[in-house]
């Protein structure tokens, strides 16, 4: 049996809520079955998905907390926010590669990912 601190079971947590909102934004997405989807469309499908992905997974470390991280895109507001002398730097140099992560993976997917034909009956 592993031993889970609340610091990793944060972590669990977190991931479980991404999955969540990985299956939400995947099923809840509008699809018009009369009309094939535009390569626009499944761009910015497949950039919301990957950066919500991204920007909740990615760990920054919490300023003035030694060896914990949190999702940079939390670390980023509240040291934006919430702090009256914050440091946002490092969580936005990662939230910009989690961006940036996630328009190329968009790309990537929409470039060469290819799309199974709908048969007639459904």
């Amino acid at each position: 049996m592993t031993d889970l601190s609340a610091y990793s079971l944060a972590w669990w947590i977190i991931v479980a809520c991404v999955l969540l909102a990985v299956m939400s934004l995947t099923f809840v997405w509008p699809r018009h079955r009369d009309q094939p989807k535009s390569r626009l469309d499944q761009w910015f499908k497949s950039f919301f998905i990957y950066f919500a992905v991204l920007s909740l997974t990615v760990p920054a470390p919490v300023p003035n907390v030694a060896d914990h991280y949190a999702p940079a895109l939390v670390v980023w507001v509240f040291e934006e926010f919430f702090q009256t002398v914050g440091a946002p730097e490092q969580s936005q140099v990662l939230l910009l590669g989690g961006l940036l992560g996630a328009m190329f993976l968009a790309v990537v997917r929409v470039c060469f990912w290819r799309a199974r034909p709908v048969s007639e009956g459904q």
